[in-house]
């Protein structure tokens, strides 16, 4: 069976007052989620977790105005497995064959079913980062849109795999 977008429904919980308001998706909560587990390096698995019910179609790729990231979000994740497994960038084996373990073009979302899983595995992990930061859940997209910015230039300056030490 192919892997499939998944989103935990703590999450989905958590942003309920955001969720369709105003055009919001549970693709976009999904979407600061992700970005705050690569930000953070932080992943957890889904397991025998709850999650939404597909809010994407099976073989769904990048959506919307997030087809434009596509490319940057798989290069974050190529880039984050090659950290977390320890391979230097100049192991040219070693990331051609982590770049062939994540990537198949001949899927919508540029992704084997690995790589999709590790996404919603990046996902899950921000959004654990997310709310241990801020606790309580936000009210409204535009209170959780003032917050983000400055929480993610917190991780960038102290977590993130994106900065060399």
């Amino acid at each position: 069976m192919a892997s499939m977008w998944r989103f935990r429904k703590d999450a989905q919980q958590w942003f309920r007052h955001i969720v369709d308001v105003d055009g919001w998706s549970i693709f976009d909560m999904y979407y600061f989620c992700l970005v705050a587990g690569l930000a953070s390096a932080q992943r957890k698995e889904l397991g025998d977790r709850k999650t939404t019910p597909e809010f994407l179609a099976p073989g769904s790729g990048f959506i919307g105005d997030y087809k434009p990231s596509q490319r940057l979000i798989t290069g974050l994740l190529i880039y984050a497995e090659i950290k977390r497994h320890g391979i230097k960038l100049k192991e040219k084996k070693d990331v051609q064959g982590k770049i062939k373990e994540l990537l198949d073009p001949d899927s919508a979302a540029g992704l084997t079913d690995h790589g999709l899983d590790l996404l919603n595995e990046y996902a899950s992990g921000g959004y654990d980062v997310i709310e241990g930061e801020r606790g309580e859940t936000p009210r409204t997209a535009a209170e959780f849109l003032r917050w983000y910015p400055e929480f993610l230039a917190g991780l960038l300056k102290k977590k993130s795999f994106l900065i060399s030490k």
